[in-house]
């Protein structure tokens, strides 16, 4: 329900930032102490949050889900992917439009 009213019932004692839940609060201040408790077995790397970790591991598998369907480069993360896309949209977007000012200015 706090989520539909907009409640934030928990508040960080350092920055004062708002949390539906405890445990988000709980997170959030992990920032603030530096404490990283996920560690990965292959290298020094630690964080805050698991799933952070999950993404880092995929750098020694070489695990690349998401793939782009103009040039077929891979990405780890969709949000690789989807910053990959928007490159080549507004890559293409000005090949097009130079293409179409050479070719009018070749046909006059």
């Amino acid at each position: 329900m706090k989520i539909h009213t907009g409640e934030k019932p928990y508040s960080c004692h350092i920055c004062e930032h708002r949390f539906i839940t405890k445990s988000l609060l709980q997170r959030h201040i992990k920032i603030h102490t530096g404490e990283k408790p996920y560690s990965c077995h292959i290298c020094e790397y630690r964080c805050i949050r698991n799933s952070q970790l999950q993404i880092h591991i995929k750098i020694h598998t070489g695990e690349k889900r998401y793939s782009c369907h103009i040039c077929e480069h891979r990405f780890i993360t969709k949000s690789d992917l989807q910053k990959h896309m928007k490159k080549q949209s507004i890559a293409n977007t000005y090949k097009n439009t130079y293409w179409r000012k050479t070719n009018t200015m070749s046909h006059l």
